[in-house]
């Protein structure tokens, strides 16, 4: 029951968490009319309309004092703004270092080939008709007529001929050093870079949300947590088996290093049948009472103590698994390497083996 109400509050948690996280930048933030104080420089997000209908704000419109009087006189009493106000501003080059283009920028006198099989799209279109082209020709020799408004331009529409454009730095470029110093010999007195936008805490309308699904997530954790101890408490088979022969799980691993060592001496006068049942006695007895235990180990000692210890353990395994499978098939020489290469791995498990 624990271990199923963690993992709800766990799911909780991150959906909530998610959605309210979703919610914390948005293109506006809302602003009290009456508490707001100067809004000069704020511009309306949205459209913003009387009960009967009448238009009293248009999106885009800044937040004259005049406009706010209308508003706050029809009973309005929040709206939405921009965020960041406006998402450009115009610069210098010489103070635009580290900046990104918030528009493409033309650079008179220089062309750029634009070849054949490019998808047009709308932008392609506007460089077109900004550098006087008329037309042009698509894939499969249909005409594009770009004076006509507006233009039915058709999907995936490619170029049949290529074009000469004038070259233009596209939006989003990164104004580094280099660049700039191509604008300014250009001539480009300003150029328009992106706003960066700010994060307000106390704007955040789900910030309660949030920290709920963060204190839940938390509870998830814990309850899982305890869940597992409780899980851990209770013996596997095998440690029931090593506490039942009053061994803890160092005794039960110096027992299998001993007898492994011991059977090592004696594989060379052994046939395949009586090395099949000394390994499948390891195999069965202390081995599989450790990989039982490795739970409990983690729990006691610590996931990077218990890998110390089960990474070479489990190299011995795998050899005393091997000797097993070479005796079923009469590979008595091979069944006797395998048993002697178990014990070093079988060793640096007894050394990695934490102390306490």
């Amino acid at each position: 029951m624990m271990a199923k109400l963690g993992n709800l509050l766990l799911v909780l948690g991150t959906v909530v968490g998610a959605l309210a996280a979703a919610d914390s930048v948005k293109a506006y933030r809302r602003v009290d009319l009456a508490a707001a104080g100067d809004l000069s420089g704020e511009y309306l997000f949205h459209d913003v309309s009387a009960e009967d209908g009448a238009l009293l704000g248009a999106a885009d419109a800044p937040l004259t004092a005049e406009l706010v009087a209308t508003l706050v006189a029809a009973g309005v009493e929040s709206v939405r703004v921009r965020r960041p106000a406006r998402p450009f501003e115009p610069v210098a080059p010489g103070a635009a270092e580290g900046r990104v283009l918030f528009a493409p920028v033309r650079l008179a006198g220089r062309t750029e080939r634009i070849g054949s099989g490019r998808i047009l799209t709308p932008h392609l279109v506007a460089r077109a008709r900004a550098a006087g082209i008329d037309s042009l020709v698509l894939r499969g020799g249909a005409p594009l007529d770009l004076t006509r408004k507006p233009l039915d331009l058709p999907a995936m529409a490619r170029l049949d001929e290529g074009i000469e454009l004038p070259l233009e730095v596209g939006a989003g470029t990164y104004l580094d050093e280099e660049r700039l110093a191509e604008l300014t010999a250009e001539g480009i007195g300003t150029v328009d870079v992106k706003v960066p936008s700010s994060w307000n805490f106390a704007d955040w309308t789900q910030r309660y949300s949030f920290l709920a699904a963060v204190l839940a997530t938390l509870a998830g954790v814990a309850l899982l947590r305890r869940a597992s101890r409780a899980d851990l408490a209770v013996p596997s088979g095998g440690d029931a088996a090593a506490t039942a022969q009053g061994e803890d799980p160092r005794a039960v691993l110096e027992r299998l290093v001993e007898e492994t060592e011991a059977l090592a001496g004696e594989v060379a006068s052994m046939d395949a049948t009586s090395l099949h049942a000394a390994v499948d006695a390891l195999l069965a007895g202390p081995l599989y009472t450790l990989i039982e235990g490795r739970d409990v180990l983690r729990s006691r000692h610590g996931v990077r103590a218990a890998v110390a210890f089960m990474a070479p353990l489990a190299g011995a395994e795998r050899q005393l698994n091997r000797a097993w499978s070479a005796a079923v098939d009469g590979a008595v020489e091979e069944s006797r390497d395998c048993v002697g290469r178990a014990l070093a791995p079988l060793r640096e498990a007894r050394a990695a083996y934490p102390p306490g």
